[in-house]
């Protein structure tokens, strides 16, 4: 499983990508320097089975440490690193509950969502009541790290379910935010009427927290994310794989609005790829 991040302390401005093996394997990284590919094999080594995300939760100053959470033993264990290449400093290991995850599936999203310049993670709770296991919560993590600690204040959120995140800033205020699209989820018959209600952006403060502003959509459309303007805004692309097009919400800086206006025709049989802070 690779994992990128600004993991060289010598040179923050570049990636590295830390090939985890879960389990025994050994763990590598890939390292570019002079035009060439080496692999370094003297790196942290992790066994567990674990979701990886790395961020920079000190900010930009240090390097990405990342946070691993362990969902079969119910911890998350911290990784903050030193000097060299994926140098571990200090490992840190604490139950999952006592950061406010429950037992339960949990999806995260990284961002800035009190623009200190220290990444925050918001868990969204996925409900696994017909597993018979407890309802879920949805908890944001604000990072409260420095440079000899990782830490975070938790902070409880209610999102609701069928929603997918979306991280971007987008009213130009520095803070990260978050939309959550909820898909149609279409049948045979058309749209679930359950899945059509609306979608929402929440607009984060410097506290950590929200302004709930919600919008609708009249289609089954798959979106990306990015600043495709360059005006400090994070516009959204809703794209129709059925029309092959591409409806832009381009983000109006310090408004809390979207121009909705842009349609622009995509090649035939073909789909976009990337978007911002993706999961």
């Amino acid at each position: 499983m690779p994992v990128i991040g600004r993991f060289d302390t010598s040179d923050l401005d570049r990636d590295i990508v830390y090939l985890y093996q879960p389990g025994d394997g050994q763990d590598a990284a890939l390292v570019a320097s002079d035009g060439k590919i080496s692999t370094a094999t003297d790196v942290a080594q992790q066994s567990a089975f674990a979701y990886p995300l790395a961020a920079p939760y000190r900010g930009e100053g240090f390097p990405d440490d990342i946070v691993w959470l362990e969902p079969h033993e119910r911890r998350v264990t911290t990784w903050r690193l030193g000097d060299g290449v994926l140098a571990l400093e200090q490992a840190t290991q604490v139950g999952q509950g006592e950061l406010g995850l429950v037992r339960g599936e949990q999806i995260p999203a990284i961002g800035d969502f009190n623009g200190d310049g220290r990444a925050d993670i918001m868990w969204q709770g996925v409900s696994n009541l017909p597993a018979g296991l407890q309802d879920t919560v949805d908890v944001l993590w604000l990072s409260q790290s420095t440079a000899t600690e990782l830490s975070f204040a938790v902070v409880s959120k209610s999102i609701g379910y069928s929603y997918r995140p979306f991280v971007g800033d987008f009213d130009a205020d520095g803070i990260d935010d978050i939309f959550w699209q909820r898909s149609w989820g279409l049948t045979s018959r058309g749209p679930s009427a359950w899945s059509t209600g609306p979608s929402y952006v929440w607009y984060f403060d410097d506290t950590g927290g929200h302004e709930a502003k919600a919008f609708v959509l009249d289609a089954d459309y798959s979106p990306y994310v990015g600043d495709f303007d360059a005006d400090g805004c994070h516009d959204i692309a809703w794209f129709d794989a059925v029309g092959d097009m591409l409806h832009v919400w381009r983000c109006l800086p310090n408004s809390r609005d979207f121009d909705c206006g842009v349609l622009v025709p995509t090649p035939p049989s073909a789909a976009p790829v990337g978007m911002h802070w993706g999961f």
